[in-house]
């Protein structure tokens, strides 16, 4: 908690990586991994072995402990929280196992990148309506909370991270 109250107070982005960050931490010393296909830059697909938990189950444990740690130091309240995780559950359900990798990779880009730019834009659209005299929903206080929201809700975003992707893996294209 004290490095997550660090992060944020850094102004830094409110991540953690799954693959140290979760419960049992005495029992997990060493960086789980999980293998999976990755797109490489002439869009064919590779094995690779990347660093996260195995399957959407540990995801949601890990989950569950950076969940509290968000509400406990303040940084989003509980429902865009709540949505993500519905959301990650959502594409589990619908792709299934065989792409977790995929769907747990674009869950680290919304997290580490995407989140980063959502407040930025955030940010952008607040200081615009605070200029033409109108309400905003963006509270400086708790910058996070509306990034995390529009973070859930950017289709495009999801889209072209996770369901093209996965889609293509499960259509066995090439």
């Amino acid at each position: 908690l004290t490095a997550m109250q660090h992060v944020v107070s850094s102004d830094r982005t409110p991540n953690a990586d799954f693959s140290v960050w979760g419960p049992h931490a005495t029992r997990l010393l060493k960086r789980t991994r999980l293998s999976g296909l990755r797109m490489d830059s002439s869009g064919v697909f590779r094995n690779v072995e990347l660093f996260g938990p195995q399957s959407h189950d540990v995801w949601e444990l890990s989950w569950e402990v950076f969940f509290t740690a968000m509400v406990m130091v303040d940084v989003v309240s509980r429902p865009p929280l709540h949505a993500y995780a519905r959301k990650m559950k959502h594409y589990h359900n619908r792709y299934g196992t065989s792409v977790w990798p995929i769907i747990y990779q674009a869950d680290c880009r919304a997290r580490s990148e995407h989140l980063a730019r959502c407040r930025t834009l955030c940010i952008l659209e607040h200081s615009r309506l605070q200029t033409a005299g109108l309400p905003s929903l963006f509270n400086p206080a708790q910058p996070w909370d509306l990034a995390f929201t529009k973070m859930v809700e950017d289709e495009k975003f999801w889209k072209t991270e996770l369901e093209e992707p996965c889609f293509m893996v499960l259509s066995r294209s090439s």
